[in-house]
């Protein structure tokens, strides 16, 4: 698990990144609507990730993150003095006892970039309270999208062009 915290006008947000197998990654954002620290920020990132390893039944993960603070603390290395921070340090080990084997990772904030560009982008918008935006999907190409299997319809005899279903989806919702 990748995170990472983003703060702007717009909000506090925090960009959560699953990667299964080096090949399947998941994206997850959350978006605050209390004001939060930076180091809150930090715990909500780890948590909401562990939260979301724990709710796809995973016994063993591996968290990665660009915040000694947080790092530190999880690894039971040093404990919080800031009041503030007791209930995540708290609710973080609480969670830690829920995996066989958690190991927390620290890395250089560079090589965060999939959850940073998640949260960034996410603090600049602004959803309305309580939406939900589903997945997406990043693709990678090896070629052209014109080398695509196009089917070539014939409109006279009857068939359909193979974006029908988008455009009666748009216009009609059906």
């Amino acid at each position: 698990m990748y995170s990472d915290a983003a703060t702007s006008q717009k909000g506090y947000v925090i960009g959560i990144v699953l990667v299964a197998h080096e090949d399947a990654y998941f994206a997850i954002v959350v978006k605050f609507h209390f004001p939060v620290t930076n180091n809150v920020e930090e715990y909500e990132a780890c948590i909401g990730g562990m939260e979301a390893l724990l709710n796809l039944g995973l016994k063993e993960v591996e968290i990665h993150r660009d915040s000694t603070l947080v790092i530190t603390q999880a690894q039971g290395k040093r404990r919080t003095k800031d009041e503030k921070l007791k209930p995540y340090q708290e609710y973080l080990e609480e969670l830690a006892k829920f995996f066989d084997k958690v190991t927390y990772t620290f890395f250089p904030r560079a090589q965060n970039q999939f959850p940073d560009a998640l949260a960034t982008l996410a603090s600049m918008i602004e959803f309305p309270k309580g939406a939900t935006v589903k997945p997406f999907v990043f693709e990678q190409r090896d070629r052209p999208s014109y080398y695509s299997n196009l089917v070539v319809t014939d409109l006279d005899a009857g068939e359909l062009p193979r974006y029908t279903d988008i455009w009666n989806f748009i216009e009609r919702r059906e």
